[in-house]
């Protein structure tokens, strides 16, 4: 009877470390995948939104007015959540970016046919 509950005592841990193994794979985030996340219309469009939203001018190219960088996750619904600004050319603008990319809503990333969260960049130029 002792050898049984020795038994059972020592496998419990192991059936609870493979369930949280499961919940952690499923909460995985991705960076490398067969489709990143994209914005519907692209880059042009996403400038454009952020142009209507802001008081601030978003352009394609470089400007020398400022750069931000930021990196933030798509989930698998496209929701965007946990922006962090890399670079930033004021403090305002880096705040401003990641104001505006929580309201956007992107196609989320594809890995082996799923839908997965995915951590992105991406580098927006900003005139003054």
């Amino acid at each position: 009877m002792n050898k049984l509950i020795i038994t059972l005592f020592l496998l419990i841990p192991f059936m609870v470390v493979s369930q949280s193994t499961e919940e952690i794979q499923f909460d995985e985030v991705f960076t490398q995948l067969d489709t990143m996340p994209t914005y519907d219309g692209g880059e042009e469009v996403l400038l454009q939104f952020f142009n209507t939203n802001s008081t601030l001018i978003f352009s394609k190219e470089k400007q020398k007015g400022g750069m931000v960088s930021i990196n933030f996750i798509v989930n698998k619904e496209g929701k965007v959540y946990e922006p962090k600004v890399l670079f930033n050319s004021s403090k305002e603008m880096g705040e401003e970016v990641a104001r505006l990319i929580l309201l956007t809503q992107w196609n989320p990333g594809i890995r082996k046919g799923k839908k997965v969260n995915v951590s992105t960049n991406i580098v927006v130029n900003i005139k003054q």
